[in-house]
C-alpha cells in the first residue's frame, strides 16, 4: 500500500507542477538554444554545425585497395530568424551548390569511381552578415589530388556573393591589375615550370574573370588563380593565393555592399 501511495503522490505532484506552468512553457535546454541562436543573429553570424557521412567500397577488413572508405564532413547552419533566408543559405553552401553533386549522387558515383578519400570544410568568415567557407576534397587515383572550392554568402538575403557585389563595377579592372602584378612577381620567383611548351609565362595573367574565386577573412579578401599545371608539374606552380587587405581595398568597396562596414570602421 505504501508503494501505491507513493505513486499516487508523485502523480499528483506532476499534475500540480503542470497546472502552474503556462501552456507555452519551454524547457531550459530549448531556451539556451534559442538564446544562442538569437545572439548569433544579432552578431551577424550563424551557427555552423558539422554533419558527417561515410562511403565504403569493397569488403570490410580487406587491405587497400580492395577496401576503401571516404569520410565527408559538411556544414549545417541555423540561427537566422527568417526561415526562408536560412534555407537559401543552406542551399548556397551545400554540397550540390558548391561541389556540383548531392550527398546521394556522390554516394552513387563512389561505387563506380572510388578515388575520393575525404571532404571537409573550413569556416573562413562568419560575422557582419557574411558566411565564407572553403571545401577541401582529396582522393587518390593515378596520383593523390586535392581540390578546393570556395563560397561566400550574404546572410541577410541568402545570396551567393560575387566580386561585383563587393566592389564597385568600375574598380574591378584596377583590382585585377594589382593582383596580376603580384602574380607576375610570384611567377618570376619560380620560373622553372614555365619553360615547358604550352605553359609559357606570357600565357598567365590575372583578369577580371578570375576575381570570382575568392574568400573573405578577418584581414581582407584572398583571391585565387588556377594555373592548372598537370600533376607532375604541381611542385613548380607559383603561389596561387593573393591577399588584399581591407586597407588596400577600401577605395574600391561598394558603399551599399556587404563589405561597407569596413569603410565605416576607418
Amino acid at each position: 500500500m505504501t508503494g501505491l501511495k507513493s505513486l499516487i503522490l508523485l502523480g499528483l505532484l506532476d499534475l500540480s507542477i503542470a497546472s502552474i506552468l503556462p501552456s507555452g512553457f519551454i524547457s531550459a535546454p530549448a531556451i539556451a538554444q534559442q538564446n544562442t541562436q538569437t545572439k548569433a543573429a544579432q552578431s551577424g553570424s550563424v551557427l555552423v554545425k558539422t554533419k558527417s557521412a561515410k562511403f565504403s567500397h569493397g569488403k570490410p577488413g580487406a587491405p587497400f585497395p580492395d577496401y576503401k572508405e571516404a569520410n565527408l564532413r559538411y556544414p549545417i547552419v541555423s540561427g537566422l530568424p527568417n526561415q526562408a533566408v536560412l534555407n537559401k543559405v543552406q542551399t548556397a553552401i551545400g554540397l550540390k551548390a558548391v561541389l556540383g553533386q548531392s550527398l546521394e549522387e556522390m554516394r552513387t558515383e563512389y561505387q563506380e569511381n572510388d578515388w575520393l578519400t575525404d571532404i571537409h570544410y573550413i569556416v573562413n568568415y562568419n560575422q557582419h552578415n557574411i558566411l565564407a567557407l572553403t571545401y577541401k576534397r582529396s582522393g587518390v587515383a593515378a596520383y593523390p589530388n586535392e581540390f578546393e572550392s570556395r563560397v561566400a554568402v550574404d546572410l541577410r538575403t541568402g545570396k551567393v556573393l560575387r566580386a561585383k557585389d563587393l566592389f564597385e563595377t568600375e574598380a574591378l579592372s584596377a583590382i585585377a591589375k594589382i593582383l596580376d602584378q603580384r602574380m607576375q612577381r610570384a611567377i618570376q620567383k619560380k620560373p622553372e615550370g614555365f619553360n615547358t611548351p604550352g605553359y609559357e609565362i606570357g600565357k598567365y595573367h590575372f583578369q577580371v574573370k578570375n576575381l570570382e574565386d575568392f574568400t573573405i577573412g578577418d584581414k581582407g579578401v584572398t583571391f585565387y588563380y588556377d594555373f592548372d599545371f598537370p600533376h607532375v608539374m604541381k611542385a613548380l606552380e607559383p603561389t596561387n593565393a593573393y591577399l588584399l587587405s581591407y586597407g588596400e581595398l577600401s577605395r574600391y568597396i561598394r558603399q551599399d555592399g556587404p563589405l561597407n562596414f569596413r569603410t565605416q570602421q576607418k
